[in-house]
């Protein structure tokens, strides 16, 4: 049996056609499954909880939806030695699907988490805004201007009308020409964990931080290109104390995964990152923002999720 959790509102109300068409397609099928379908924003992570508690054992708990969608599900995975996690991508980034190898198309992603065993594990992460209950994530988490980004696609209509065109994510190119301009920083200080030991670097300026697990945020941007979901460690990608002129040279940089270890961008392995900043930062995780924050603490959740790949 597989439980699906549905948000037939992804992709901007493609997710209702795609979705009656699979289920039309698995009950001629006769194959097993249950499906709940959310109804407002936060639903699906009570929805995981409800998976949860009537869980016996592994349990294939399949998004159809988008990357906001999973995060949500993330959230709600009470106990996850029961719970293999797959995902029919209808979303408008998809990052997670991506960063796990899956096809886009969601017929195939059906296909391939029908016949997964969810033997495969990956990495999560959790991050800690200003003392706040910490919040898990499974693409990547920052503070700085990728937050920035995803605070204006959410509140803008460009990505709907883009949806209509099936380039949603161009959404956050735009934004982030719009984020480069309006360029906010912070100075402050940061400490990463990392396994060779403990490092402490004051910021002058900081334009980003990012704890990536897989290589890819903002829909299909290699912000960390050697990020790997599986080997315990964020790839933490850092730019610091660049004009806004530099930040516009970098942009091209950035889009084409180039941009790391030049000129006021770092790139580094760590389980732990502490940031404390003297003016507050949007911060999100998955895309989901909760809002303006000094400190922010990440840390990775080794090996926690089996997934259906």
């Amino acid at each position: 049996m597989i439980t699906f959790i549905v948000n037939e509102a992804s992709g901007r109300g493609r997710g209702e056609k795609i979705w009656r068409a699979l289920r039309r397609e698995m009950l001629e099928q006769e194959l097993p499954f249950r499906a709940w379908c959310t109804r407002s924003p936060g639903e699906a992570t009570a929805l995981a909880q409800l998976a949860c508690q009537d869980a016996q054992e592994l349990q294939k708990l399949v998004v159809v939806g988008g990357d906001g969608t999973v995060n949500e599900v993330l959230n709600g995975i009470s106990d996850f030695s029961q719970i293999a996690l797959g995902v029919v991508p209808i979303g408008s980034g998809n990052d997670f699907v991506r960063g796990l190898g899956l096809p886009r198309d969601p017929r195939a992603a059906l296909e391939r988490v029908f016949a997964a065993s969810g033997d495969a594990r990956i990495d999560l992460g959790q991050v800690c805004i200003d003392g706040q209950a910490p919040r898990r994530f499974g693409i990547s988490a920052g503070i700085g201007m990728d937050a920035w980004v995803c605070a204006q696609v959410d509140a803008s209509r460009a990505k709907a009308g883009l949806n209509r065109f099936g380039r949603g994510s161009l959404s956050y190119g735009l934004m982030t020409l719009s984020a480069a301009w309006n360029l906010e920083t912070a100075r402050g200080s940061v400490q990463l964990t990392t396994p060779q030991g403990v490092l402490t670097r004051d910021l002058r300026a900081l334009i980003f931080l990012a704890c990536m697990n897989f290589p890819w945020e903002g829909g299909g941007v290699p912000i960390a290109p050697v990020a790997d979901a599986a080997d315990g460690c964020f790839s933490v990608c850092l730019a610091d104390d660049l004009s806004r002129a530099q930040v516009f040279r970098k942009l091209p940089l950035l889009a084409l995964g180039r941009h790391t270890h030049t000129e006021g961008v770092s790139l580094v392995s760590a389980t732990r990152v502490e940031v404390q900043l003297d003016t507050p930062l949007f911060v999100h995780a998955d895309g989901e923002v909760p809002g303006r924050a000094r400190s922010a603490v990440f840390d990775v959740l080794p090996q926690q999720l089996r997934v259906l790949v």
